[in-house]
């Protein structure tokens, strides 16, 4: 029921935005848009602007020091992403938590 009533407030507030206002929106928020919802519920949100977002939450990568190389420190990469999308005002820390345990440790979608 939670996530229905999340998913019912989400759907609101894109129907509210066109193209010309996914600009002025955050990164952040664009990304928790982009990951929580189908495209079709997207409303003016386009799949450049998901592109976009999608590419900048998946390029936060931590790389920590082992040996010679550097490798992904994926409990650190999952965090600093998590910073990424709590940046955006007003979103349920739930909803943040809920996509960061999807995608927080993925390479890409």
């Amino acid at each position: 029921m939670k996530k229905l009533a999340i998913y019912i407030l989400f759907s609101i507030f894109i129907f509210a935005i066109t193209p010309a206002f996914a600009e002025n929106i955050s990164p952040g928020c664009l990304a928790i848009m982009c990951l929580s919802m189908a495209p079709q519920d997207r409303g003016g949100v386009t799949e450049v602007d998901c592109s976009t977002a999608i590419s900048s939450y998946f390029g936060i990568i931590v790389k920590k020091r082992a040996g010679d190389t550097d490798v992904t420190d994926w409990d650190a990469t999952s965090e600093r992403r998590k910073e990424y999308l709590s940046n955006c005002a007003g979103t349920d820390s739930s909803t943040v938590d809920s996509i960061n345990a999807q995608y927080g440790k993925a390479k890409s979608l």
